[in-house]
Formats: structure tokens, sequence, C-alpha cells
């Protein structure tokens, strides 16, 4: 999730890791800055294989934390050096089509990654559903924002889970004290000092298990931010289950991310959970609509789209 800060403008958005939510707030620095992205984008996605394009690209991304390897695209998510040419391929005309060589359905609600052999990237087995987590106190600031950050994600966890009881997803926090090895749960909550303008990242369930870190950044402290915080840690949650960004379907005046996606529910909501602000939608409080409760667990109750 990015913040109004950020040059790297969301029209060109996520993956993700994303999540990272608003073009409406000026998340592009200027018109300036947009086109010179998308330029660099667009060359970077025509020929994937030129080195000096692909480095030009990376060159505009952020790096969080810096030095680690791992830069920010679509707001939220995060990718790694050899994620960079897949995600750019991706993005290249005519890989929204289906085997039937028809253009995917632009019209869905809720919408499911695609993992690397384009199987849904959910959490199918229902072991993987029993989550882990544990809050890196020590990364903090201060206690009281551990705290706070702490707090505001269990809520968020709680509103998925209670979306859909029987899909049996459950989040179990354990306690992180000095010297607590973080490889001993699903994911960590990290606080990253890396003034990039973005407010959260996430990560998605085929994503490898040094990446699972669900991020805050200095933004979300910022007592400017219109956005609810814990709709924020919804909507950063939506993607650790699965869900891209709701705006990246064919919507005038938004980003699309890519092409690895398969739209869960039939009608579209202008203020989805996963949905940046852009082309006339968004919410500032990022709670989980009726589509979003549907399609949720449609995917997890079945393992398939909701009926078109």
């Amino acid at each position: 999730m990015r913040s109004n800060s950020w040059p790297m403008a969301i029209r060109v958005s996520l993956l993700a890791l994303s999540s990272f939510l608003v073009l409406d707030l000026g998340w592009a620095a200027s018109d300036e800055a947009s086109r010179k992205f998308e330029a660099v984008l667009d060359a970077a996605v025509k020929d994937p294989n030129d080195e000096a394009k692909v480095q030009a690209f990376i060159d505009q991304l952020v790096e969080a934390p810096a030095g680690s390897g791992k830069y920010i695209v679509e707001g939220d998510i995060g990718l790694i050096r050899p994620e960079i040419k897949p995600y750019l391929i991706s993005r290249q005309p005519g890989r929204d089509k289906d085997g039937t060589g028809k253009l995917r359905n632009q019209s869905g609600e809720l919408i499911v990654n695609l993992g690397p052999t384009g199987e849904f990237d959910y959490r199918k087995d229902p072991q993987d559903r029993k989550l882990t987590f544990a809050v890196d106190q020590q990364s903090f600031p201060t206690p009281a924002m551990a705290a706070d950050v702490a707090k505001r994600a269990r809520a968020a966890m709680d509103a998925w889970v209670n979306a859909c009881p029987d899909c049996n997803i459950s989040f179990d926090e354990h306690q992180a004290k000095p010297g607590f090895d973080f490889s001993g749960v699903t994911f960590a909550i990290r606080y990253s000092d890396t003034q990039s303008g973005a407010l959260a990242r996430s990560f998605f369930p085929s994503s490898a298990p040094e990446d699972s870190v669900l991020s805050i950044f200095p933004g979300f402290f910022d007592p400017s931010l219109k956005f609810d915080k814990t709709g924020l840690l919804r909507h950063e949650i939506g993607h650790i289950l699965g869900y891209r960004h709701q705006h990246i379907t064919g919507i005038p005046g938004c980003a699309k991310e890519g092409t690895n996606w398969v739209p869960i529910t039939p009608d579209p909501n202008n203020n989805s959970v996963m949905r940046y602000f852009c082309g006339g939608g968004g919410s500032w409080d990022l709670s989980l609509r009726e589509s979003d409760i549907l399609g949720h667990r449609c995917l997890y109750l079945t393992g398939k789209p909701c009926a078109q």
C-alpha cells in the first residue's frame, strides 16, 4: 500500500506483490514522473531480454529494505531480482488471454493470483490455512507503535476469518521474545524504516518463506493519513490469502498489473477491500464488502470462482 508521496504512480501500480492504494491522493507525484516511469516500464515490457532496459526499470523501483534485493511494484508487493523478468513478460499484450484465445472476464470483483504454473495461488491445503505470525517488536521505533500494529493486525485477520468460518482459516500469534526464530512462523510483521512513500507491503501464498513478511513503513503512522489503518491491514491480509488488487481488470483510470490472475466473482464493486482509489472507486475504510465475502467463500470452500 502506498501513501501519496511515492513517485512511482499507482497507474503503473502492484505485485505484488498488491497492495499497496490511492491515485486520487496523488500517489503519482507528477504527470511528468508518471510518463517517465511508464515509458521505462513499456520499454522493459516490450524487450524483457534487454538487460539495460530491465535494469533501467529496476532503477526506478524502491528497494525495501535498502540492500535487500527486494523491490516494490504495484504499490505493496515485493519482487526479488529474478522475478522481475517474468513480471515484465506477464504484462505483454495478449498475455491476458485464456486457452480459448478470448480475453479473460474483465469484470471480476475479487481476483485470485496465479502461481508459477498457472494454478490458483491460494491456501488450498487445510494445514496451510493454519497461519502463525509474530510481531517483530524490536524493529518498531516504540513499543506503542508495535502494540498498535499488532492490535490492528489481529482485527484485520478476524475480519477475514469471520467472513468464512467454514473455511477453517486461523491466525495464531506467537510472542517474539529476544532470540525468537521467525522461521518458526508463517510470517512476521516487521517495521521497515524505508522512506519510499509506501504504507505497507505484503506477499502471496506462493512467495518464498524468506519473503513472507508483512512490512510496515513510516507512512503507516503519518497522522494525516486518511485511510483506516485496520483497513490497510485487511487489504494486506487479502494478499496473504491470495487476492490481487481488484482494480486491475481493465477499469478506465486504473492501472493494469500483469495478467497472472483470474476473477472470482462476476459483479464488480467499486469499494472492494482490494481496490485502490482510481477510476472513481475505492474507500477509506477498506472493509470487506458482500462481494468480497462471496468471492472468498467460493474460492476457499470450492476451489473455484463463483458461478458467472
